[in-house]
């Protein structure tokens, strides 16, 4: 992959059990001028954990860069963000028009999200193997 169709991120690996990596990634004032830090939100808090299934073998406390392609990027960000929003004003909008009171609008709305976010949870398993991470050494 090219720097403009990948998202990376430096960690440092924590744990290693089963073929199961956990990798801390810290970020740092790079993410400022990072093209994706906009769509990241690795830049917005101090500490990201990923939990990556690997055949590579990598040792507790060894440097590596977290890899993704962007339209991974984008894919997680419409997943995470857009999709929510959508439902929340398309059903907040249908419940107003059909005579529903704000409140119950405004209920029915945030229970649709809750319920998509409860779907993405249930089916959190399936999206990992559609949104792939690659681990290099940094």
């Amino acid at each position: 992959m090219n720097p403009q169709t990948e998202i990376e991120h430096t960690g440092v690996v924590c744990d290693t059990t089963g073929g199961k990596i956990r990798v801390k990634i810290t970020p740092h004032s790079s993410c400022a001028s990072c093209s994706a830090a906009g769509l990241c939100s690795a830049s917005e808090s101090p500490d990201k954990f990923f939990e990556l299934r690997t055949d590579q073998t990598f040792q507790q406390g060894q440097q590596v860069k977290v890899v993704t392609s962007l339209s991974n990027g984008f894919l997680a960000l419409a997943m995470g963000y857009v999709l929510p929003l959508v439902i929340l004003v398309v059903v907040l909008i249908c419940m107003l028009s059909a005579g529903f009171s704000e409140l119950i609008s405004g209920t029915g709305s945030v229970t649709a999200v809750a319920l998509y976010y409860l779907a993405i949870y249930l089916m959190r398993d399936k999206i990992a193997r559609k949104i792939e991470f690659t681990l290099k050494p940094a």
